[in-house]
């Protein structure tokens, strides 16, 4: 890796910076995910436009233009371009930081308004359907373990701790507590985030003794695998390991999920879902049952409570709802003396 400045230069054209960039930048630290996600959201937003300008030539003015010409084609989702926006953001950032260009273009920019987001999560009943379904679920030749079958763990583990996927992921049995009392006076567990974007993203999050079961079962799994398979499986001590030993892809996870979707007979409310439904399951189902907003939050790993407003107002809502019933019935109570 070539992690000095000193060979750009702000006349090499964005293309070359963003190939460096990528490289030696994204590639070396941050996490997996933007390691994916960053290449294809500069190949599709910024590289069209201003890949073949030099990177010190390129003004607000021409990426506003870029911009402008993006949001009128009206193919691409407001969400999209504000999350492609921010890559290129942080590319010119750095070019920014490092004495490559004299301002960053991107930050005085107008970008469009996000749409209202649409949460799509499973309530208490579809819940409990998809858990059914999921333990269910049996690997078709025991001796492959069938990688349709080999994520099931992960996804309910997923669904009773709220970890983004790539959080799930990246665990390791380091990072698991099996011995941890829980209110129920059983035996939970704790699962600690240690790798994040933010300081927000690492904690602590406790699961009760039934996700607790599901991480031993995981565990017997992954043993198993590794007795039948000394010589393919290479074992990095990951919780939910691909079934080669290596990180699993988010991917075939979803396929999976999809798969024990369709085998509970839940209807989900949206044509795309993925992973992060469960995450959403999760957060709503605490949120619903009276949880402190702050603590929600804090355990989410998200940066802001006001974040957490953002995405959950479906259940924020409702619990404002409440809170104006309660008070309504305090002061038309007949019972109460004023």
């Amino acid at each position: 890796m070539d992690d000095s400045p000193i060979a750009l230069s702000g006349a090499m054209t964005l293309d070359e910076y963003l190939d460096w960039w990528l490289a030696n930048q994204v590639n070396v630290y941050l996490s997996p995910v933007s390691r994916k996600t960053y290449p294809s959201a500069l190949r599709h937003y910024a590289r069209p436009a201003l890949g073949g300008r030099p990177l010190a030539s390129i003004t607000t003015a021409d990426v506003q233009r870029m911009v402008d010409d993006i949001v009128a084609d009206g193919r691409i989702m407001a969400t999209t371009v504000r999350m492609r926006h921010s890559v290129l953001r942080g590319a010119m950032q750095w070019a920014l930081q490092h004495g490559l260009i004299e301002r960053n273009p991107c930050l005085k920019v107008k970008l469009p308004r996000r749409e209202p987001r649409r949460v799509v999560y499973l309530d208490a009943d579809e819940a409990r359907a998809f858990v059914v379904a999921a333990l269910a679920a049996r690997p078709a030749n025991r001796a492959s373990h069938d990688a349709r079958e080999w994520y099931r763990f992960a996804i309910l583990v997923q669904l009773a701790s709220g970890l983004r996927v790539s959080e799930l992921t990246a665990l390791t049995w380091d990072d698991i507590d099996l011995d941890v009392p829980d209110p129920s006076g059983g035996v939970g567990a704790e699962l600690r985030v240690t790798a994040g974007k933010s300081a927000s993203a690492r904690r602590a999050v406790r699961v009760p003794p039934v996700a607790r079961l599901w991480l031993v079962l995981q565990r017997e799994a992954v043993e198993r695998r590794r007795a039948r398979a000394p010589r393919t499986f290479v074992d990095r001590g990951l919780v939910f390991p691909s079934t080669l030993g290596t990180r699993a892809n988010a991917d075939q996870i979803v396929v999976v999920l999809k798969r024990i979707v369709r085998a509970s007979g839940v209807a989900v409310r949206a044509e795309r879902y993925g992973t992060h439904m469960l995450r959403h399951s999760w957060v709503t189902s605490l949120l619903e049952g009276g949880e402190d907003l702050y603590v929600v939050s804090k355990l989410a790993g998200h940066a802001r409570v006001a974040t957490t407003i953002d995405v959950y107002g479906h259940v924020t809502g409702a619990a404002a709802s409440h809170a104006a019933g309660i008070v309504g019935d305090r002061l038309t109570s007949r019972e109460r003396s004023v």
